[in-house]
């Protein structure tokens, strides 16, 4: 019951069932691991902090992709959110 071009971009990456299918379009955060797991999370999350505590000019740097602009866009936007 859904578009076959949709349905075929799920084949393709293994999403065979329709409980798969509606497990993959609505994702829930429980089964995401943990950002605290990356290698050196803590310290550039302390670093951070310090950053903003201090006033002190943030680099925001990420490659020219789609997933890499899209990240840079959020978090410049968190960090002017937050008065940065």
């Amino acid at each position: 019951g859904m578009p076959a071009p949709l349905a075929r971009v799920l084949a393709e990456r293994g999403v065979c069932t329709f409980q798969a299918a509606r497990d993959f379009c609505n994702p829930e955060r429980q089964p995401l691991h943990s950002p605290w797991l990356m290698a050196g999370m803590w310290t550039a999350a302390h670093r951070l902090a310090r950053a903003i505590r201090a006033q002190e000019r943030i680099f925001i740097y990420g490659d020219y992709d789609v997933d890499g602009t899209t990240a840079v866009a959020l978090v410049a936007a968190l960090l002017t959110a937050a008065g940065h």
